[in-house]
């Protein structure tokens, strides 16, 4: 605007000496003309100039504003809290983060993170603030937190700042520690694989002992007591499987879990899961058909993608209704291999469906005769994660339910 003033300023004055080199004589009205001319462009020059420099005080006002409150919110944050560029150059600091360091939280300003992180640290941060930058979303992470004089595992939230033109500019990062949480964790985790532990054996001791009964090796059994017997035994697999559920889903969440992997073929592992499960398909009075193509070979962990067939095909025989068939077909599709299991049972309502693989969620509302941890089908997503592939399960309305997985073909 002041730069338009000024050119109206050059412009009516050049008027008046081209003007006045052209015509040497001129009326006094032609003087009056030119006079109030300039003068008017000088005045609307002065007025936007003026106008300018208010609107620039103005801009500064409610930047000073802008800056005063974000400061008042990220000193009262209770954590660890700084605003910083992507290079890690340090505009404002909360109060927590300068009792780190025992100084004023104006003496960072300007400095770089660098000159109070431990060597190699300062690459991590970069590395997420780029990430913030490129993706234009927040960034929550756990991870040790590595500074001058302090050091812990923390859970790091990153926060985009945006311009005008809505490029990610700055960095709102927040520290939480979380060492007592973690603590808590390990004494939970320690408890249950310790308790897993000392249950898993007597279970193992009672199935055996009642393989010997139920095979007669101690003398005949009669109907009744064989099928009282079963029952048993059938209790204590049910245990055997929920601890074994339990302690691999502890695996998984730690990050222990190992997948050993092998050539098979899918085909054989599925037949052999049918076959074990065959007296709870007599019991539904189900019909299991299959349908595959020739080449079912895969390079995975036979007996994990065993338990997750096992999970998946129980979860269709208890939940499928009597005297019904359940389909299962294995094919490949751009480079995967993909089985499938569809059944015909009461339909799961969409915002359901999206919590089935979730830990300690159960569908056992559906059928109150059905027993379920909850982690049959959160143990079984953590395998096929764990494998590279995908799960899946999809419900219609005309209690058509569908249940299967896709795993890398190579």
């Amino acid at each position: 605007m002041q730069i338009k003033g000024f050119s109206i300023i050059a412009i009516s004055s050049i008027m008046v000496l081209a003007f006045l080199g052209e015509n040497c004589q001129f009326s006094i009205l032609q003087y009056k003309i030119f006079f109030f001319v300039s003068l008017f462009c000088l005045f609307i020059s002065i007025f936007c100039t003026f106008k300018y420099l208010l609107k620039i005080e103005e801009l500064k006002e409610r930047i000073l504003v802008q800056h005063s409150q974000l400061k008042t919110i990220i000193d009262d944050t209770s954590f660890i809290t700084y605003l910083c560029n992507i290079d890690g150059t340090i505009l404002i600091v909360n109060k927590n983060f300068s009792s780190i360091f025992k100084s004023n939280p104006d003496n960072f300003i300007g400095a770089n993170l660098k000159d109070y992180c431990e060597d190699g640290h300062l690459s991590k941060i970069i590395d997420e603030n780029l990430y913030v930058k490129e993706t234009k979303m927040p960034l929550f992470i756990e991870r040790k937190l590595k500074l001058k004089g302090l050091q812990g595992i923390y859970s790091v939230m990153k926060y985009p700042v945006f311009d005008s033109d809505g490029n990610v500019i700055r960095i709102v990062c927040i520290n939480k520690n979380i060492d007592k949480e973690k603590e808590l964790e390990n004494r939970k985790n320690t408890f249950v694989s310790t308790l897993i532990h000392d249950l898993k054996t007597p279970i193992i001791a009672q199935i055996k002992a009642l393989d010997l009964v139920i095979g007669e090796k101690f003398g005949p059994v009669n109907n009744n007591q064989m099928e009282f017997l079963m029952q048993i035994k059938d209790s204590c697999v049910y245990m055997s499987d929920l601890i074994f559920n339990i302690l691999d889903t502890y695996l998984y969440d730690d990050g222990k879990a190992h997948i050993y992997q092998e050539k098979f073929n899918l085909i054989d592992i599925l037949q052999l899961t049918v076959s074990n499960l065959s007296n709870l398909i007599k019991e539904k009075r189900q019909e299991i058909i299959i349908s595959s193509i020739k080449n079912t070979e895969i390079f995975a962990d036979k007996f994990q993608i065993q338990r997750v067939l096992t999970n998946l095909l129980s979860n269709s025989i208890n939940y499928g209704f009597s005297n019904s068939a359940i389909e299962i077909e294995i094919f490949q599709k751009e480079g995967y291999l993909y089985l499938t299991i569809n059944n015909h049972s009461p339909y799961i309502p969409k915002d359901k469906i999206n919590l089935i693989f979730d830990k300690y969620y159960s569908m056992s509302g559906l059928n109150s005769l059905t027993r379920s941890s909850g982690l049959g089908l959160y143990l079984s997503k953590q395998i096929i994660d764990a494998h590279n592939g995908e799960i899946y399960a999809n419900s219609e309305v005309n209690e058509t339910c569908t249940f299967g997985f896709c795993l890398p073909k190579d």
